[in-house]
């Protein structure tokens, strides 16, 4: 087990690494870092997990002398701005995945994949209002929230009869940041559309 974590590293959610905020931080092995840069686990699951992490409860005080304790040493690792010296990893039962209901957004794949398409593109386009003066803190939980609100279910949990509505909404809040307006007015498209996403070939193979 030991071995699978021997690299610890801190993902950068937003990919600056220059932001070393807590929220913007997330514990990986080496491996898992490597499929989330490499587009392989999405910007959105990383986010996801990080807040089921955030919300799951306290683990209740345990004495010393019947906890098994390995430590894992990170030479040179820097974390929240302090240098960690070890990393103590709690060993416990792992919690299964949820799988998506079977006729949900999150049960197909090609759904699930521009979904995640565009919630990057609005996160990405939130971003870059910064630079056009805008001040507003941005929270990449907020849009999860507001999709549960209007659909009344988690994002990848809504049934896929709706899929057409959430692309709806999701390329709304797109266009309707300073970016997107501005891409707009210039004639630039702020995303592609879902057959573009899965070309008719893709789909065919």
């Amino acid at each position: 087990m030991e071995a699978e974590i021997a690299s610890l590293q801190a993902h950068h959610i937003d990919s600056d690494p220059s932001n070393n905020a807590l929220e913007n931080l997330f514990l990986v092995c080496g491996t898992c870092h490597g499929k989330i840069t490499g587009g392989v686990i999405s910007e959105t699951d990383v986010i996801l997990r990080k807040r089921q992490i955030e919300w799951m409860p306290s683990m209740p005080s345990t004495p010393a002398s019947t906890m098994s304790v390995p430590v894992v040493s990170v030479q040179n690792s820097r974390v929240g701005g302090d240098v960690a010296q070890h990393i103590t990893k709690i060993t416990t039962s792992k919690q299964p995945k949820i799988a998506h209901p079977i006729g949900s957004i999150g049960a197909d794949l090609r759904m699930k994949g521009y979904i995640d398409y565009l919630l990057t593109r609005y996160y990405s386009h939130r971003k870059a209002d910064t630079s056009f003066g805008r001040r507003t803190k941005f929270s990449h939980a907020e849009i999860h929230t507001t999709i549960q609100s209007e659909f009344g279910s988690k994002t990848f949990f809504i049934p896929a009869g709706h899929f057409a509505d959430l692309v709806c909404f999701l390329q709304g809040r797109i266009d309707r940041t300073i970016l997107g307006k501005t891409n707009l007015s210039r004639g630039i498209r702020n995303y592609h559309s879902f057959d573009e996403h899965h070309p008719q070939n893709e789909a065919e193979q």
